[in-house]
């Protein structure tokens, strides 16, 4: 992996409780990270899944997204590409080479009638 192949600009993003008027809780996104990414799909006989759910089909597409390491990654965040698709995080990113980059794989679903 080279610095040259991070050709995706992404935000990531996590859940910061902020109370409403009413004095709830609801869930409000904060970038936390703006960086370039590498973006892999992974294919379809690997990690594509489907599910039914209240009736509906929903199908699901993985994707490893390669950064420069970043401290601090969960597995709570989601992920917004360079053209404002929304990916939820799925697990806890791991580390590449001696914390020269983080993989993360997330997931962006679709609901069909």
């Amino acid at each position: 992996m080279t610095v040259g192949s991070l050709d995706r600009r992404i935000q990531l993003q996590r859940q910061t409780p902020t109370p409403s008027a009413d004095g709830s809780l609801p869930p409000v996104w904060t970038t936390f990270a703006t960086v370039w990414a590498n973006k892999k799909d992974v294919p379809s006989a690997k990690r594509r899944g489907e599910l039914y759910a209240a009736d509906q089909h929903i199908d699901t597409l993985f994707t490893q997204w390669t950064v420069r390491y970043i401290s601090g990654l969960d597995g709570t965040e989601r992920l917004i590409d360079d053209r404002g698709v929304i990916y939820s995080v799925v697990g806890a990113p791991s580390e590449l080479g001696r914390r020269e980059y983080s993989v993360i794989f997330a997931e962006r679903g679709a609901v069909k009638k």
